[in-house]
């Protein structure tokens, strides 16, 4: 029920989705997105004058024709090089749309291994969903999360 919106060039965007081989079947009656390729297709024009304006549009149209409980926003490496701003789309959006937008500025070349992504995206969903303060727990919970591909890598 979550969409996930990778914000760069149609090859990065592929490579980042696609490549990973990602199975998953959706409870009854449930939506599943998983399995669907959410990019923006950055051209040569956006990478020089900005692609701010086709990831807003990117967002709109994932509300509008799947209705989604969240959206996750990624950033390629050209997107990371450009500057564009994902954090402050995200906000408008959150604003516009009253659901979770994150954004992750997890550009490929950030770090020696992939390892600096996955923090980053770890950081984000503590923050910005789980919370850091105090709150009502149950005796003996834990809160797992992770990513493991069944299709192996």
């Amino acid at each position: 029920d979550m969409v996930h919106i990778t914000h760069g060039p149609v090859g990065c965007s592929f490579y980042t989705w696609g490549g990973r081989r990602f199975k998953s079947k959706p409870k009854e009656g449930g939506q599943n997105f998983n399995n669907m390729f959410f990019g923006t297709d950055l051209q040569e024009k956006n990478i020089v004058f900005g692609g701010a304006d086709k990831l807003q549009q990117a967002i709109d149209e994932a509300i509008e024709i799947f209705h989604p409980k969240a959206i996750g926003v990624y950033a390629t490496c050209p997107v990371g090089l450009i500057g564009d701003d994902i954090q402050a789309v995200a906000a408008v959006s959150r604003k516009k749309y009253g659901i979770p937008i994150l954004a992750f500025n997890c550009e490929g070349y950030k770090g020696v291994t992939q390892s600096a992504g996955h923090h980053i995206a770890n950081n984000t969903v503590m923050n910005d969903i789980i919370g850091t303060g105090k709150g009502k727990y149950k005796e003996h919970s834990v809160n797992l999360l992770g990513e493991y591909n069944i299709g192996g890598d």
